[in-house]
């Protein structure tokens, strides 16, 4: 029996390896898929009939749009406040003050050492003592969501600066007689948007699905999409396939545009002059 070529073989167990991590991607959500839309599903492989009976019933649910809407004001705040917050400080980090950058690495670290649970109660204990009016707010839990995803758009930020030379291009500005500010908006700033946007991407999935800090932090006051989505599982499983289905397609989008801004930038700043 001939056996097949090393190239041949290494390229058969490729394409194994790339199917096995779709099956494992895309089988649970087609699964998920039929369940949401499925009559009856207890002893057949497949669903005895399909309906949209589940996803009528879960648009035309008063408390779908106003959580959905809620949810991405929410997400995008954070990433918003995370990426203000972030540039900044890293750019100066990495320019005047690189002393202080063990500091900040080891701060980072903080948000991954402790469970969301313990964060969130310790907030809530805090901020009760020292400012109660912060407390079941929706300003407290954008706060909140934007430190527990600061650490993502640090790391993604700094790995990006690192990435392009920034010292370098700030000293090549400097020698070509441009100013700080103009080497900053024009040749920093523009190279740091794959760094921010593939830190955008995981704070936004992160603030979008958290329910640990929603739930202790503002609960059934101001429910956000993941809150809505556990109180409904115990109601109708239909339902809550369906939510799971339109959380990941809120996720796949935003990943989608953002991915598609940060590839636009190379072309924008080539024909941008210093």
């Amino acid at each position: 029996v001939p056996r097949p070529s090393g190239e041949g073989f290494g390229s058969l167990v490729g394409w194994a390896v790339i199917w096995a991590f779709f099956a494992a991607l895309l089988v649970p959500l087609v699964g998920t898929f039929l369940f949401a839309m499925a009559t009856r599903w207890v002893v057949t492989i497949l669903p005895e009939g399909l309906t949209l009976a589940a996803v009528i019933n879960t648009v035309s649910h008063p408390r779908f749009w106003e959580t959905l809407v809620r949810s991405l004001w929410l997400a995008a705040a954070a990433v918003l406040v995370d990426g203000i917050l972030v540039v900044p400080a890293v750019t100066v980090l990495n320019l005047t003050q690189r002393r202080w950058r063990v500091l900040f690495d080891l701060a980072t670290v903080i948000p991954f050492a402790l469970p969301g649970v313990v964060v969130a109660l310790g907030l809530v204990r805090f901020y009760g003592w020292a400012f109660p009016e912060a407390l079941h707010t929706p300003g407290l839990l954008v706060a909140a969501h934007a430190a527990g995803g600061l650490p993502i758009m640090y790391w993604a930020v700094h790995e990006n600066l690192r990435a392009i030379g920034m010292r370098q291009l700030f000293e090549a500005g400097m020698l070509l007689g441009a100013r700080p500010r103009q080497i900053l908006a024009r040749v920093v700033v523009p190279n740091l948007l794959p760094g921010v946007a593939s830190g955008g991407i995981f704070v936004f999935a992160f603030s979008f699905t958290d329910f640990a800090y929603a739930n202790l932090l503002v609960g059934g006051g101001w429910p956000t999409f993941p809150v809505w989505q556990a109180g409904i599982m115990l109601v109708d499983g239909h339902i809550m396939a369906v939510l799971t289905i339109v959380s990941f397609a809120i996720l796949w989008f935003t990943t989608y545009v953002l991915a598609g801004l940060a590839r636009r930038q190379q072309p924008w700043l080539a024909g941008r002059t210093v």
